[in-house]
């Protein structure tokens, strides 16, 4: 069974995708800056966009339970694509969303 656990470990924050509880199957890093989070690195595998999307909306609300309410990424991120399925638009060489638009959303296809 897939589940998306929250972690923090040498100053990073975020979430990964665990198989059977033990093996990670991917993993979301971000940096929390009042109340924006920055989402650093999405290490997922691209053709799963159904996991890479979980764990994002999942790294979003963990942030947004740290008092997050706008997230942003480099618009150059290999996760680009998802995010803007998500509704992330460009703004400054960075994409950005209000993360209760993103988690009120329906699945981005």
């Amino acid at each position: 069974m897939l589940s998306f656990q929250p972690f923090e470990e040498n100053g990073l924050l975020g979430c990964r995708a665990q198989d059977d509880e033990t093996k990670t199957t991917a993993q979301c890093s971000f940096a929390l800056d009042g109340m924006y989070v920055t989402i650093l690195d999405m290490d997922c595998p691209q053709e799963r966009a159904d996991l890479c999307e979980g764990l994002l909306r999942s790294s979003l609300s963990c942030a947004a339970n740290r008092s997050a309410f706008v997230a942003r990424a480099d618009a150059q991120s290999p996760a680009a694509p998802i995010l803007q399925r998500l509704g992330f638009t460009p703004r400054n060489g960075m994409l950005e969303a209000e993360i209760p638009d993103v988690l009120m959303r329906g699945c981005g296809k």
